[in-house]
C-alpha cells in the first residue's frame, strides 16, 4: 500500500486519541514541507518495540528521502516542527524523526546526512555511521508505515549479524572511562543509562531489540547480583522531574563499566 496512511491505524498499546492527532498533524506536516521527496514515513520506537507510555515515552519516526533535504526544505521542516510543539505543549521535546536519503539508510557508514530533531536538540544536520544500523534494523523489521510502503519495501536488507555488530560499535564508542555517563543526570538519567545497557546486552545474547523495560526485566534474571540496582532503574524511569538534578551515582557506573566490559568481551 502507498500514499499517506495517517494514524488512524493505531489502536491499544497506549495510544490515546492525542497521539493519534498528532501523528495524523506530524505525517500531514512531513508530507508539506517535502513534497514528492518523502518515499516513506515509519513510526517506530517504543511504539512497536512495546511498554509505549504516552506520559513518558518519545515518538520515534524516519523519513525516507528521494535525496537530501535543501536549505529551504530544511526551513520548512524546522517551522513545521516548531509548530507542532505548540499545538501539542505535551510532547514538545518527545518528538524525534530521522530524515535520510535511501542512500544513507542502506550504507550507514559511507557517511551520508541525516537531518535529525531529538530530545533536547533543535532540528540539525549530522553524519551517517554504522552506529545507525540498530535504529534501521528495527525500523525496517518493526516499524509501522504512516506514509508510503514498508520500509521492507524501501530499503536493503539488514542481517542479525550487522544489527549485533552495530550493537558492539556503540558500546565501544562510549570509551573505557564512561565519559558519556558525566551528562547523565538524575533519577531518570540513571534509569536510562543503566536500561540502555541491558539492552544492549540483550541484543548481543539473543539478536534482537526489546524496549528498555523488557530488556531490564530480562536482565534482572540473567544479572541476579544487579537485580536490585535494574528494578530500581525501571521504577526511576517514572521519577519526578523536580528531584535533584544530580550526578549518575557509584553503583551506576559500575555497572555500566561491568555490562560494557560483558559486552565487548563476547565473541562474535
Amino acid at each position: 500500500m502507498t500514499g499517506q496512511r495517517g494514524a488512524t491505524q493505531l489502536t491499544g498499546n497506549g495510544v490515546t486519541g492525542d497521539v493519534v492527532a498528532l501523528l495524523d498533524d506530524l505525517t500531514a506536516g512531513v508530507r508539506g514541507a517535502l513534497g514528492g521527496k518523502l518515499l516513506g514515513l515509519c513510526l517506530w520506537g517504543s511504539y512497536v518495540v512495546g511498554d509505549f507510555d504516552p506520559r513518558i515515552s518519545d515518538l520515534d519516526l524516519v523519513a525516507v528521502l528521494a535525496t537530501d533535504i535543501d536549505a529551504r526544505e530544511f526551513a520548512a521542516l524546522e517551522a513545521m516542527h516548531d509548530a507542532m510543539a505548540l499545538d501539542y505543549p505535551a510532547w514538545a521535546g518527545r518528538i524525534e524523526v530521522r530524515y535520510a536519503e535511501v542512500a544513507t539508510l542502506d550504507r550507514p557508514a559511507a557517511g551520508g546526512e541525516i537531518v535529525s530533531i531529538s530530545p533536547g536538540e533543535r532540528l540539525n544536520r549530522r553524519r551517517s555511521d554504522e552506529r545507525w544500523v540498530i535504529d534501521w534494523y528495527v525500523a525496517r523489521e518493526r516499524g509501522m508505515a504512516m506514509h508510503g510502503p514498508p520500509l521492507a519495501e524501501l530499503l536493503a536488507p539488514i542481517s542479525r549479524e550487522q544489527f549485533v555488530a552495530s550493537v558492539r560499535a556503540n558500546v565501544a564508542s562510549q570509551g573505557e572511562q564512561g565519559e558519556w555517563l558525566d551528562s547523565v543526570r538524575g533519577h531518570r538519567g540513571w534509569a536510562y543509562a543503566i536500561l540502555l545497557m541491558c539492552r544492549a546486552l540483550r541484543a548481543m545474547v539473543c539478536g534482537d531489540q526489546l524496549s528498555k523495560p523488557a530488556a531490564g526485566r530480562w536482565a534482572q534474571g540473567e544479572l541476579p547480583e544487579w537485580a536490585d540496582l535494574i528494578g530500581d532503574a525501571i521504577a526511576w524511569r517514572e521519577a519526578p522531574e523536580d528531584l535533584p538534578d544530580v550526578p549518575a551515582d557509584d553503583a551506576t557506573r559500575r555497572f555500566v563499566a561491568a555490562i560494557r566490559q560483558q559486552i565487548l568481551s563476547r565473541p562474535g
